[in-house]
């Protein structure tokens, strides 16, 4: 066969025959793609080249799915096309001579979209017998020649008679060269010395871009995920992996996850890789998202490159926990560009998009109560997810992950932070008659605090009676209407917080973890008055001023010990660091309001008066102490706990 290197003029468009090992070049537009007539390239007054099926009951299918509509084709992009018997593969270049020396026409690679592995390298005439002989899934199997990035299902090029039973010894075919685990028996002789191409073409001077050209077969369990110390912890499930074990996320449509799965694309491990290291799916498509190995959940963008800081915000029911995570958020993108120089954006769009729902409630210009009133978090709402491991079912709260980096070209700093912030329902901690399944639900779905680089409580002070005492004269719904009013020892839900971390991270009962413990006493718009010096802010354009965030927390400690003693006792019996925030997520006292067609009264925020106080301070005191690099600071002192 002559592909006719050199014979050609430079053409922007070619199509290689598989079987046939025939290169046809494309000279002018319309051009009929295949021996069948039944497919044609055209190109539009644009440049736009697009294929389409000019026979209707002609069998088109194009990157494996059938083709009905005309699609439009992209420059530098490999497309697979079966016409008919014929298979085909189509590309656009400025360099098609290079395309073509990148692939083998003898050999077919095989792979199993499941297990993500390699099946066996042959040619096409050993393919049915092949199959039949491995007993091999049409739909969950794809192959093409080597090198090649598209690939054709196996049941659409291997005949329907070779999925029935297994071949007969004797129509086995040769598998020298299929990469697979040696059968057990006598020592096998030496293998055949392979033949080289019948020309140059097919011989890969360069190195092909194979769908999957691992040439050993791996073991099974061989090389087992580290669950346990892996380099990186995975924002969903919280286990551990190293960076060789992290999954793909495939982009071809038509690969989808059997274990999670139509609507999820397959979770694969990548055996081919493009110029950029992108991994390669099945089909050829290259793929952006990775997956954690061990709950396949995608991870966010630049994990693996990245610091990644996990804050935890833990707090009694009703403590207002979502509406803190929501002015938290707020305005930390609004006080670290103004003040340090760094911008705070979305890491994963679509999985903060609960998050961003709410700022924009909160922070509407409504002037109707229940437009901007947030739901609170409860255990398997939107804020969880489910997840099976070990063959249970998890609830499991959803991360929510934002980026921290400088925006000045001239800042000095190159470096980007990764922030995963969870929520956790406060009734997960209360110490309460629950069955041993719900115990161990509970648990599974805490065990972030033990990877935490920082624990924010936030205390409800409206729960304590003294506190509510030392304000009878306030008329705010939140102390004076029982229907508002959830009583509950929070000491014990920060005793019971304790004992599960001390338990995750195997630590005896008399130790304190190094973890920061950031006790936030919340509704601060209420109870600042009575403490005797107001609290300053300690955040300005000069940075983070350590020594006002020392002198806050000892009047929050002071006025703790006043009205809940317990809370600051078994606080500090967690932590060597704890350190007292006064925060208001709204910065005001709510209103009572009933909401369209319901019956029940709810607080919530007044429209127009939203005005949080505070509530980035401890994240922003977190980080600066991990980085100050990267964080101005008036003073850097440490904060004795």
């Amino acid at each position: 066969m002559n592909l006719g290197f050199g014979k050609r003029k430079q053409v922007d468009w070619c199509y290689v025959d598989c079987v046939g090992m025939q290169r046809f070049d494309v000279s002018e537009f319309p051009c009929v793609v295949g021996a069948a007539g039944s497919c044609h390239l055209n190109r539009a007054k644009n440049g736009n080249v697009s294929i389409h099926k000019t026979n209707p009951d002609a069998e088109v299918l194009l990157n494996g799915i059938p083709m009905n509509a005309p699609q439009l084709l992209e420059i530098g992009a490999d497309y697979s096309v079966k016409v008919g018997s014929q298979f085909l593969l189509l590309r656009g270049d400025a360099d098609l001579d290079a395309w073509i020396r990148s692939m083998n026409f003898q050999r077919w690679i095989l792979q199993d979209l499941v297990a993500g592995q390699v099946i066996g390298s042959i040619s096409f005439a050993e393919l049915p017998g092949f199959v039949a002989q491995r007993g091999l899934s049409g739909s969950d199997v794809i192959t093409t020649i080597e090198g090649a990035k598209q690939a054709f299902y196996l049941k659409d090029v291997v005949p329907a008679t070779a999925f029935a039973a297994p071949a007969s010894p004797e129509e086995q075919p040769n598998l020298n060269h299929v990469p697979v685990p040696p059968e057990p028996g006598p020592e096998p002789g030496p293998e055949p010395e392979p033949q080289e191409p019948q020309e140059k073409v097919y011989s890969n001077e360069t190195q092909p871009q194979a769908v999957a050209p691992d040439p050993e077969y791996p073991e099974e369990d061989a090389n087992p995920i580290n669950t346990v110390s892996g380099e990186f912890t995975c924002p969903h499930c919280w286990q551990h992996f190293d960076r060789g074990d992290v999954m793909w996320v495939a982009k071809h449509p038509s690969l989808r996850d059997p274990d999670l799965g139509e609507d999820f694309p397959l979770r694969f491990f990548p055996t081919s890789f493009d110029e950029l290291g992108r991994a390669l799916d099945g089909m050829g498509v290259r793929c952006s998202d990775m997956a954690c190995p061990n709950c396949k959940s995608r991870l966010p963008p630049q994990f693996l490159d990245l610091d990644t800081h996990i804050i935890s915000i833990v707090g009694a029911p009703s403590a207002g926990k979502s509406y803190f995570l929501t002015s938290m958020i707020n305005e930390l993108e609004e006080s670290l560009p103004r003040h340090f120089g760094l911008a705070f954006k979305d890491s994963d769009a679509s999985g903060n998009a609960i998050v961003s729902d709410m700022r924009a409630k909160l922070f509407s210009d409504s002037s109707n109560p229940a437009e901007i009133a947030l739901d609170k978090t409860v255990p398997g709402g939107e804020m969880f997810k489910s997840w099976e491991r070990d063959g249970r079912q998890m609830k499991l709260p959803k991360p929510f992950t934002y980026l921290v980096s400088p925006f000045a070209a001239d800042s000095g700093i190159n470096q980007t932070l990764h922030l995963v912030f969870y929520d956790n329902a406060g009734e997960q901690f209360e110490p309460a008659e629950r069955s041993e399944s719900g115990e161990s639900s509970d648990l599974d779905s805490t065990q972030h605090l033990a990877s935490s680089k920082a624990i924010l409580f936030l205390y409800d002070p409206a729960s304590n009676v003294r506190f509510r005492k030392m304000l009878s004269e306030k008329m705010d719904p939140q102390l004076r209407d029982e229907k508002f009013l959830k009583l509950n020892r929070q000491d014990n839900i920060i005793a019971e917080m304790r004992n599960r971390i001390m338990t995750e991270l195997n630590i005896d009962a008399n130790d304190r973890i190094e973890t920061p413990l950031l006790m936030l006493i919340g509704k601060c718009d209420l109870w600042a008055e009575l403490i005797e010096e107001p609290f300053e802010n300690p955040i300005s354009g000069e940075g983070i001023d350590y020594s006002i965030v020392d002198r806050n927390s000892a009047k929050v400690r002071d006025f703790l010990l006043q009205t809940s003693p317990g809370v600051v006792a078994n606080a500090e019996s967690i932590s060597q660091t704890v350190v007292y925030f006064p925060v208001s997520p709204i910065g005001h006292s709510p209103q009572k309001f009933v909401p369209s067609g319901e019956s029940d009264e709810r607080i919530g925020p007044v429209p127009g008066m939203v005005n949080p106080l505070f509530p980035e301070v401890p994240v922003i005191w977190t980080l600066a102490r991990m980085h100050p690099e990267m964080f101005r600071s008036v003073e850097k002192e440490e904060v004795s706990g």
